[in-house]
């Protein structure tokens, strides 16, 4: 990154990141503090971004969180220590589901805010800011994308909008390795890569024989869930338990489900042999969860849950990694958990699993929005010189002002 230079009476703090210990507090070069917005999709008791937006704010003391729809339990409470402005409405229909109303105005505008924080990929980038603003995208998941490995088309939204506001936005980052690939390749948008913070709780496993196997299984695929069955039908001494709710359109007689809560997860963490992690691009903190209580995980290649594994090609695997999508791959993986469970050491899964601490997360977070804003200030400081820069006179009129005056 090239060196922006500060003024003296500035440099102090422009270039102290810290101003409570793990707080972030940006300047302008004139010493004022710049005002940081957090726009997210919206805000659930299940869902994956009100923990990011806690961290994010954490780091981002100033910030002011704007969300398009609060799905919590307990809406119109702080997040993160800050009361959230919500810019729609959430209405229940007899069948329990929730409906998003439209926003009110159509397209929020964030005008006052020097630094704009978005979280989601679709309904936060509605909100209008200036021109002149810092505008940070972070993308956890992709609306409309099939988490089946047989690479179902995807429906990315209106793909034309979704294009020019992301390319629009000064950084974009996103939560895995294939979310970035998605965005490169079908979205030819250069973003980056941030992994989502996943909060540790210290969990061991119980030591001894353990028959019982977790399965991630939210929204799993009917493929899979077949899986899962003849795994039974092969294993009929194991105990399945998904966590969450499969695909109604799949199989899923002889194993236990129970809702997608992360206590439950946590409980049966020290008594699970393995845990099973479908296909998916979205991070999935329960990989990370049963990793630090030493549980190992098993996940295919091409999922964003494999991010997070090493394999056994690795000196110090904390999981195996699947080749191929069979039935006969996933029963070979668990006997060889089971046969060899001394190579998966306890204190190699749970070093493992602090690469994804929440501490780790905010230091990361705040220097790269501390990169980005020196970045921002430098080519502002540089439009600002090139527009107050007189213009060369073009050669034609040089040649015209010489000429005499004809009499």
């Amino acid at each position: 990154m090239a060196q922006v230079e500060f003024p003296t009476t500035d440099r102090r703090r422009a270039d102290s990141p810290t101003a409570a210990g793990e707080q972030l507090v940006l300047y302008h070069m004139s010493g004022e503090a710049a005002r940081v917005a957090v726009v997210v999709d919206e805000l659930d008791d299940e869902g994956r971004r009100t923990p990011v937006i806690e961290d994010v704010l954490s780091a981002l003391p100033n910030a002011d969180v704007h969300i398009t729809a609060d799905r919590r339990s307990r809406a119109n409470t702080p997040v993160g220590g800050s009361l959230p402005t919500v810019w729609s409405t959430v209405a229940d229909n007899r069948r329990g589901w929730f409906r998003r109303g439209p926003l009110r105005p159509a397209t929020p505008s964030l005008g006052a805010y020097d630094i704009v924080f978005r979280i989601g990929d679709r309904r936060s980038r509605g909100f209008q800011a200036r021109t002149d603003a810092l505008d940070l995208t972070y993308i956890l998941d992709l609306e409309g994308t099939s988490n089946d490995e047989t690479g179902a088309a995807r429906r990315l939204g209106p793909s034309l909008q979704e294009r020019c506001a992301l390319s629009s936005a000064d950084v974009v980052w996103c939560g895995s390795r294939r979310l970035l690939a998605t965005l490169r390749q079908r979205w030819q948008v250069d973003a980056n890569l941030l992994y989502p913070a996943a909060e540790l709780h210290g969990a061991i496993a119980i030591p001894g024989p353990r028959r019982r196997l977790l399965v991630a299984g939210d929204g799993i695929s009917a493929s899979w869930q077949t899986r899962l069955a003849v795994l039974l039908r092969l294993r009929p001494d194991l105990e399945l338990i998904c966590h969450g709710t499969p695909d109604p359109r799949g199989r899923c007689r002889g194993w236990t489900t129970l809702p997608p809560t992360p206590e439950n997860f946590r409980k049966l963490l020290p008594e699970a042999l393995a845990v099973v992690m479908p296909p998916s691009d979205v991070f999935d903190p329960r990989a990370v969860w049963a990793q630090e209580a030493g549980v190992p995980v098993i996940a295919p290649m091409r999922s964003a849950a494999a991010e997070t594994v090493d394999g056994l090609e690795r000196r110090a695997p904390t999981g195996v990694l699947l080749e191929e999508f069979t039935d006969t791959a996933l029963a070979d993986a668990v006997a060889f958990i089971e046969n060899q469970a001394r190579l998966f050491e306890a204190q190699h899964l749970q070093a493992n699993a602090r690469r994804w601490s929440r501490d780790r997360f905010r230091a990361t977070l705040r220097s790269l929005v501390f990169d980005a804003w020196c970045s921002h200030l430098g080519r502002l400081k540089r439009e600002a010189a090139e527009a107050a820069a007189p213009r060369p006179v073009p050669a034609d009129d040089r040649t015209a002002m010489r000429r005499p005056l004809d009499a």
